[in-house]
C-alpha cells in the first residue's frame, strides 16, 4: 500500500462513525481503489470521481455507490479539497437512482407478499 493509502484509511479509522460502519467503509474503501485502478481518492480529480461514478451507475447498486459516495466526500473534506461536484451528482442522480431502486423493490415486496 502507498502512503496516500495509509493515510486515507486512517482518516476512515478515526471518523466519527461506528465500528461497524468503519468495517463498512474499509470494504467500500478498497471497492473504490478497484474503480480507480488502485489510485488513491486524493488523488483522483473531482471531475473524473463523478465519471467514475456516472459508468457503474446501474452496474453497482445505488446504496453501495452512496457509502463509496461518502467515503470520497469524507477523504477530500478532510484534506480540504472541493466536493461541490460530487454533491450535486449526489443530490441529482445518485439520489434518483436510489428512489428507483428502492420503488422496485417495493413493487416487488407487493406482488410477492401476502396481504
Amino acid at each position: 500500500m502507498t502512503e496516500a493509502v495509509d493515510m486515507e484509511l486512517q482518516i476512515i479509522n478515526e471518523a466519527d462513525i461506528s465500528p461497524s460502519s468503519v468495517r463498512t467503509y474499509g470494504y467500500a474503501y478498497n471497492r473504490l481503489l478497484r474503480l480507480t485502478n488502485e489510485t488513491p481518492v486524493s488523488n483522483v480529480s473531482e471531475k473524473r470521481m463523478v465519471k467514475i461514478f456516472k459508468e457503474n451507475q446501474g452496474i453497482i447498486p445505488a446504496n453501495s455507490l452512496n457509502v463509496m459516495l461518502s467515503i470520497v466526500l469524507m477523504i477530500r473534506r478532510k484534506r480540504e479539497q472541493s466536493v461541490d461536484l460530487l454533491l450535486k451528482f449526489k443530490e441529482n442522480k445518485l439520489s434518483l437512482q436510489m428512489d428507483e431502486e428502492q420503488a422496485e423493490k417495493n413493487a416487488e415486496l407487493q406482488r410477492t407478499l401476502h396481504s
